[in-house]
């Protein structure tokens, strides 16, 4: 086969084996240096033989991407130290910038009164335990929190955030079908969720951010549109599939996308191509 021939093919098992590498990954132990010693020989192959124009340059590629979805998937389950999720389990006081639009949802509790449930997504730049002095921390998490009524002035992407509360680890549930919620969040470098206490949340105002801040309105303009123009639980659907999420979505619609093995069209991936 010559050079060149066949690029659907060769893109089919490119991807084939960057999902092999993946799926290496998981179950072999820590190999990161052993993975990466592999890249350099294979990296150095290809090159020599895509230099002499041989025909087989494309296996050490090949090779070179399943050595690749290993490193991927073992550098997204390997933690620094300072990770918020090595303090799993204390109760810690955080200091971190929101780097996506807050989720508020509306809740009416048992004697009639609203209030509203908040969700938070942090990097977490500083953390302090009880009798200790502020830290360096690092890693992404979800801050919740509990507001009687909607601020004049909600937090934004690019804001900073303090809060107190417990760190706990996300759920992974392995119920057949289902998707692994805490490789889901681990892929986006969510490693914990932290519960604001009494004192809640309290927000920094901050510039900057401006370009994330205008792609985050766009997204919100485009959902009050479709939401305008079908009823909601469409309009969640509908923009599900455009820019990715499961928020808004009916349970009986997410289970009909599992069960049919096209849940991943909910996720902005390839598929939308």
């Amino acid at each position: 086969m010559k050079t060149g021939q066949h690029p659907v093919l060769f893109l089919f098992a490119a991807l084939l084996m960057l999902a092999a590498g993946i799926c290496l990954g998981l179950l072999w132990g820590e190999t990161i240096p052993l993975a990466w010693g592999g890249l350099a020989i294979l990296l150095v192959s290809a090159l020599v033989l895509l230099w002499r124009r041989s025909p087989l340059c494309a296996l050490p590629v090949l090779l070179l991407l399943l050595v690749l979805g290993i490193i991927r998937l073992q550098a997204m389950l390997a933690l620094p130290p300072t990770d918020i999720a090595a303090f799993a389990g204390t109760e810690v006081k955080l200091s971190g910038t929101v780097v996506d639009e807050p989720r508020w949802t509306p809740s009416v509790l048992p004697d009639g009164s609203r209030i509203y449930k908040v969700r938070y997504l942090v990097a977490v730049e500083q953390l302090k335990q009880p009798r200790a002095d502020w830290q360096k921390a690092s890693g992404k998490c979800y801050l919740y929190a509990r507001a009687k009524a909607l601020p004049e002035q909600p937090a934004r992407i690019g804001d900073g955030v303090q809060a107190s509360g417990k760190v706990r680890l996300p759920r992974g549930y392995q119920n057949p079908g289902q998707l692994d919620t805490n490789l889901l969040l681990r892929a986006d470098g969510i490693t914990a969720g932290v519960v604001a206490g009494k004192s809640g949340v309290k927000v920094e105002l901050r510039d900057g951010h401006e370009f994330r801040r205008f792609i985050a309105a766009v997204r919100a303009h485009y959902r009050e549109g479709m939401e305008r123009a079908m009823p909601k639980e469409d309009a969640a659907a509908v923009f599900a599939m455009l820019f990715g999420g499961y928020e808004g979505l009916e349970d009986e619609l997410v289970a009909a996308f599992q069960a049919t093995g096209i849940v991943h069209i909910l996720s902005v991936s390839g598929s939308h191509i």
